[in-house]
């Protein structure tokens, strides 16, 4: 009995010894990293329901690189469709972004949209996507304090329905604004009237959708190709 419990303390002896030592807790690789070219990054989204394009385009950066990637004020932006050129983005530096303000007619019947990017020095870079179609809504329904949060609030309902295109692979964003208006009376008599529209912040329960600071919840097709939808 006292040999076997000799055996076993030397026996964790050892493992704590050797569990101990410095060089089993780290390791030293050294790795090539290849040299970075610089090249323009082009950031824009496109919606059917905005009334303009923004785009910002900045200069990439290698992995080891301190600075971050740096906005390029001088860039050329177009944006073509499979007709032709439909414009050229101006640079707005208020918002330190490209714009493009649009009216809809300008691209009607158009497939297919390419925007790209021109500096000197640097590569072009363009991406061409099918312009995004406008989602007609079945139905809209209200209800006060009709939802429940997942953290068991008590808060209003939106449940929106849409039929979903089959055989399309498709990006949604859902977004809500609530309009409001007051009237006041100045001190000469007149009668004012003031609206405006404030953004809705949603929350859903539904696992499969996402958030998005500009466009509310978005979500894809993926589970409900071809179906009606409903989203609460």
């Amino acid at each position: 009995m006292k040999n076997s419990l000799f055996g076993i303390l030397i026996f964790l002896g050892l493992l704590f010894t050797y569990a101990c030592d410095e060089d089993s807790f780290s390791q030293v690789v050294e790795i090539d990293v290849p040299e970075h070219t610089p090249r323009l990054v082009l950031n824009s989204i496109v919606d059917d329901g905005g009334q303009e394009i923004l785009a910002d385009i900045s200069i990439s950066r290698g992995i080891l690189d301190d600075a971050e990637g740096l906005l390029i004020s001088d860039a050329t932006i177009r944006l073509l469709s499979d007709k032709g050129l439909i414009g050229i983005a101006d640079y707005d530096p208020n918002l330190n972004k490209y714009r493009w303000s649009k009216t809809g007619a300008e691209i009607r019947g158009a497939e297919e949209v390419q925007i790209s990017a021109d500096a000197n020095g640097y590569l072009s870079v363009n991406a061409t996507d099918v312009w995004p179609t406008k989602v007609s809504l079945s139905s809209v329904r209200v209800e006060q304090d009709g939802g429940i949060s997942l953290d068991g609030y008590v808060n209003d309902l939106i449940e929106v329905t849409f039929q979903d295109p089959p055989g399309e692979e498709n990006y949604y964003a859902l977004d809500a604004f609530i309009d409001f208006e007051y009237f006041y009376v100045e001190p000469n008599g007149d009668t004012m009237r003031f609206a405006d529209a404030n953004h809705l912040y949603m929350d859903t329960n539904d696992p499969l959708i996402g958030y998005s600071n500009n466009y509310g919840l978005i979500f894809t097709d993926a589970a409900f190709d071809g179906k009606e939808v409903k989203i609460e």
